[in-house]
């Protein structure tokens, strides 16, 4: 009993000695992601001037996957625009690292 008391501890110590958060979990596609980009994107993007078109509905996934690398942040193109990829400094941060929209959008693109 006591060893499986210490192992929680260390357990919630590694867990909160993490920086930031964790991504979120059960990240559902219609619920989720598309009121963010609807809210945060396809204000700008709507008209497709910007390289991408999104109007924030569920028809923009086959768009938005051309920017996801499923199971991969590092290699989502959509994270370096949303945190201010210091490559494309015309893109402001709009959902900059650890904040819960981004920690959402890592959940989604962690869940595949």
């Amino acid at each position: 009993m006591r060893c499986s008391l210490i192992g929680v501890f260390i357990f919630g110590l590694l867990l909160t000695s993490c920086p930031g958060s964790p991504p979120a979990s059960n990240v559902c596609y219609g619920d989720d992601v598309v009121p963010a980009v609807r809210r945060d994107c396809a204000t700008c993007h709507a008209n497709g001037e910007y390289g991408i078109r999104l109007q924030g509905s569920a028809d923009d996934f086959d768009e938005l996957m051309r920017y996801v690398s499923a199971w991969s942040e590092e290699q989502s193109q959509i994270i370096d625009w949303a945190e201010g990829d210091s490559n494309r400094p015309s893109h402001p941060p709009i959902w900059p690292a650890g904040s819960d929209e981004n920690r959402m959008i890592r959940g989604w693109i962690l869940e595949g």
